[in-house]
């Protein structure tokens, strides 16, 4: 059984993978059984980008990459959502599904 601070740490080092590839597109927030539980079964993200930065078939391969980083790494499923900055504004979901800060891109 991984502990919930280990599993943050191992998720981040997967996230900085890719840093270099896409700087400046967004940010990444985690929720759900992560953060509550100490062997989630998935991982539950947000991935908050920026329009200006990357356009909409950008996010989708980005989205693939990032699942199949994290889920190659750390031998879980991803449940990858992504937002724009404006929609994450006007549907507040950041607050309602009280997501954590995890790393930026």
């Amino acid at each position: 059984m991984m502990e919930k601070n280990s599993l943050i740490t191992r998720l981040l080092t997967s996230l900085r993978k890719i840093k270099n590839e896409y700087p400046g597109v967004g940010d990444c927030y985690v929720f759900g059984s992560i953060l509550t539980q100490s062997a989630p079964h998935d991982i539950d993200m947000l991935l908050v980008y920026n329009l200006d930065k990357i356009d909409l078939a950008g996010v989708s391969v980005l989205k693939i990459l990032i699942c199949q980083i994290i889920e190659g790494d750390l031998d879980k499923r991803v449940d990858l959502c992504a937002l724009s900055k404006s929609e994450v504004v006007q549907s507040n979901f950041i607050h309602e599904e009280n997501c954590q800060f995890l790393f930026s891109l």
